[in-house]
């Protein structure tokens, strides 16, 4: 009886004592953790928080309705620039009491962030960088290995406009592994991790002024991205948009079910960034591009595809990029008042393999592109295209079939666009080029029946029977059942896209065998 007195007593002081232990470190955490967040000089945050919980025996601190803003807002009421935030709970987990207590820092396993909502400032004229940022917090007051994010929103806001250039609701981040230090600090990426998992809605940006990026949803891991609902938008109406440009280029609207990257490696590799991926997959994309005539002439030198890809400053790689049930719409407007020339191509699938940057590479396979598509609803339409991007004479191939086109139903373009309109049968369109920044050589073959040519006046209703007759004097109408065969060669005008050579060579053909 008296051992078991005994044994009572020992357990109930060391309960005691634990349970004082436990009371003392809660205050002197809740006391000491204030100094802990805002103690460095150079800090580029002042941290609070309305209450804290410190648990001993799960080495756990709790904290609600934190806040933080920069600390430069604090001496200036003017100062708008920077990250501002707000946390329903903070949660730091299996914490190190001696380096709490004794470093003045914190130490843990995780870092658990809940319902954080956060803003950053940007000014469109400032480039003056903050004295430290969030790393340095992370390197000089916490340590973590792992870092929780659940349902965050988070703004970037430009202060000159006061509108988002960036909107992101119900973020969840999942980060493990993540080691800080001497060395990572040093490089562009300034920390380590083995495993990430990110997720979003609603994501809005503004890259630019006139376009702005949306989606519905967004999902990324070490391995894998996708992208749900994606939208590439012009900001403005068709001439409000012409109204700014001051020489012609092209407007882009781009939509798409999902984008999909797989097998996704990226990261910095010797200070340099990298990104490859196994596959990028589009499914059922929509694009439309919209081409004024009424600026001025872009008189700048246009770049071939190959130099483009050249030119990325980085080591890029696509093994393999699939279009599946696209649909691309093309329309040129010399004029408001005309209305547009229209190109459409449907049921439109592209494979393109070996897109590469080349970077610090000697030899890279060629970018070969194989599309499959319907041209204006109506006619098969097939095309294999390749080029090597370390080819600095820019060189490429590009052949390509269409079948039982209606030459009619190319009257949404040429009508608007030159007035005219053909009438008949092209049964079999091939050609072959071979070309580069220079020039395009190569044949063009075509076989048609009863074609006809109708010139409109001015107003594109009332046909000028006159020179359309005259001209149908020229145009030879039938190929005969045979495929009539013409030897392209094109000079290249360096001011204008690879698609305007292409245009011309096939051009040239049309002339060299319907006349």
């Amino acid at each position: 009886m008296k051992i078991s007195k005994k044994i009572l007593i020992i357990l109930g002081s060391i309960f005691l004592l634990l349970v004082l232990l436990d009371v003392g470190l809660n205050t002197y955490i809740k006391n000491k953790l204030p100094e802990l967040l805002n103690s460095k000089k150079d800090a580029a945050f002042h941290i609070s928080y309305k209450d804290a919980d410190f648990s001993l025996l799960k080495r756990r601190i709790s904290a609600n309705d934190v806040k933080v803003i920069p600390t430069e807002a604090l001496k200036n009421p003017k100062f708008k620039k920077g990250i501002y935030a707000e946390v329903n709970t903070i949660e730091i987990i299996n914490i190190d009491l001696y380096k709490v207590i004794f470093k003045n820092t914190i130490k843990a396993q995780k870092l658990i962030v809940l319902r954080p909502k956060g803003v950053m400032f940007e000014s469109a004229h400032d480039d003056e960088k903050p004295k430290s940022s969030s790393i340095d917090l992370i390197n000089k007051i916490i340590y973590v290995s792992n870092i929780v994010i659940k349902n965050g929103t988070f703004q970037i806001i430009n202060d000159s406009e006061n509108t988002p250039k960036l909107n992101v609701a119900n973020i969840d981040v999942d980060i493990q592994g993540i080691l800080v230090t001497d060395n990572s600090l040093k490089r562009k990426l300034p920390f380590d991790f083995s495993t990430y998992d990110f997720s979003c809605d609603s994501l809005y940006y503004r890259p630019t002024k006139e376009y702005h990026i949306s989606a519905k949803k967004l999902k990324s891991n070490n391995n894998s991205l996708i992208v749900e609902n994606f939208t590439y938008s012009p900001e403005f109406s068709r001439p409000a948009f012409v109204k700014r440009m001051k020489t012609e280029r092209d407007i882009f609207g781009i939509l798409a079910d999902t984008i999909k990257l797989n097998n996704m490696k990226w990261g910095f590799k010797n200070e340099e960034f990298f990104f490859k991926t196994e596959s990028l997959v589009v499914e059922n994309p929509s694009a439309d591009i919209y081409r004024p005539k009424m600026p001025a002439d872009d008189l700048t030198r246009k770049k071939m595809y190959s130099e483009l890809l050249r030119g990325i400053p980085f080591d890029m790689k696509i093994d393999t990029l699939k279009l599946n049930n696209a649909k691309l719409v093309y329309e040129e407007e010399k004029g408001f008042d005309k209305g547009p020339g229209i190109l459409s191509f449907d049921q439109f699938y592209m494979k393109t393999t070996g897109i590469t940057s080349a970077y610090k590479q000697n030899k890279v396979e060629d970018v070969k592109i194989r599309i499959d598509c319907r041209f204006m609803k109506v006619s098969p339409f097939k095309v294999n295209w390749s080029f090597n991007v370390l080819d600095k004479s820019d060189a490429f191939n590009i052949n390509g079939t269409i079948f039982d086109f209606p030459a009619a139903d190319l009257a949404v373009f040429t009508k608007p666009y030159t007035n005219t309109q053909m009438e008949g049968i092209l049964e079999e369109v091939r050609f072959n080029f071979n070309g580069n920044n220079q020039i395009s050589k190569g044949t063009f073959e075509l076989k048609y029946d009863d074609l006809k040519v109708q010139i409109f006046r001015k107003d594109r209703e009332r046909k000028n029977k006159v020179i359309s007759a005259i001209a149908n004097i020229f145009v030879k109408k039938s190929s005969k059942e045979e495929l009539k065969k013409a030897e392209v060669e094109v000079e290249r005008i360096r001011e204008k896209s690879f698609f305007n050579l292409l245009w011309r060579s096939i051009a040239d053909g049309l002339v060299q065998i319907l006349i």
